[in-house]
């Protein structure tokens, strides 16, 4: 009878999981407080089906920007795996733990977590496990500004990315790169990665990573004062992201991009305040924009 109960919590955490794939909150919280209330009313103690059940509901609360308890549920859960020498489960939850740090901006405790994950994982490990570290360790070192410690990461791991030829693979690395040209000066070669990355997601038709690429080339010729650029690129912008998959909140940030551009009275901290809540609303599409600098005009 324990064996069914461990089944049971742990396929209505799967299905809870998918819920908050498919972006139905509320359905995710109802099934994975039911999983909970199984493992708790019927004595539930495998380590394995306990410990799956807190990375999976971690995920929710990192979706949800429920940092605290995201990291507590993750922590645990990488200490239950690691006790049972699932080595490649504990190491996963680490990389996951590395994530919520960063959406903290807690940077060097990201980094530490998931160079922790890499010393798990070694060499031999799931490449795909591997190629997640390595990308998101990239990524947390332009968080931290170590760009020269960054580019390093992406040299060394160039091999690695080679074997994933995928163009979702491809174009964040070219993402990346244009963030640490950024990050160094090097506005010619960041502006060039930039524009080959939001065309490439444009033909991919993944409209919301192109439509926060934009943002950083806007970011990028407002810092240079081309406000002339901006304008332009603004207007590009909404027509392609009319026709994808940018959800109905940030096309209304877009489209308010769209206007203060059209009238010059798009500033760097607009720009980077409607990067913010793209990153922010990625997985919460009812998250609402509206400005928080003053406006000015």
């Amino acid at each position: 009878m324990a064996q069914f109960f461990e089944l049971y919590a742990l396929a209505t955490a799967h299905m809870a999981n998918a819920c908050r794939v498919g972006n139905d909150r509320h359905m995710a919280d109802d099934l994975f407080s039911l999983a909970r209330q199984v493992i708790a009313k019927h004595g539930v103690t495998d380590p394995e089906v306990v410990a799956r059940v807190d990375d999976l509901l971690g995920s929710l609360r990192k979706d949800q920007r429920r940092f605290s308890e995201a990291e507590k549920l993750l922590k645990r859960a990488a200490a239950q795996f690691g006790l049972i020498e699932a080595s490649g489960d504990a190491a996963r939850t680490l990389i996951n733990l590395g994530s919520v740090y960063n959406h903290q901006n807690a940077q060097n405790r990201a980094i530490e977590t998931t160079r922790s994950a890499l010393a798990i994982l070694g060499p031999e490990s799931d490449a795909y496990l591997q190629l997640c570290a390595r990308y998101n360790l990239a990524l947390q070192l332009v968080g931290a500004e170590r760009y020269e410690e960054a580019l390093a990461q992406l040299t060394l791991d160039d091999d690695l990315y080679r074997r994933f030829p995928e163009p979702w693979v491809e174009l964040r690395v070219a993402w990346l790169r244009g963030d640490i040209a950024a990050g160094t000066g090097d506005v010619l070669a960041a502006e060039r990665a930039y524009r080959k990355t939001r065309d490439g997601f444009v033909a991919q038709g993944i409209g919301y990573d192109a439509a926060m690429v934009s943002l950083d080339l806007a970011v990028l010729y407002l810092r240079q004062g081309r406000t002339d650029e901006v304008r332009r690129l603004a207007e590009e912008m909404l027509p392609i992201f009319q026709a994808q998959d940018v959800h109905r909140e940030a096309f209304a940030a877009l489209a308010l991009f769209q206007e203060a551009a059209r009238h010059d009275q798009m500033t760097l901290d607009r720009a980077l305040e409607i990067l913010t809540y793209l990153r922010e609303a990625r997985t919460d599409p009812e998250r609402r924009f509206g400005w928080k600098t003053k406006k000015t005009g």
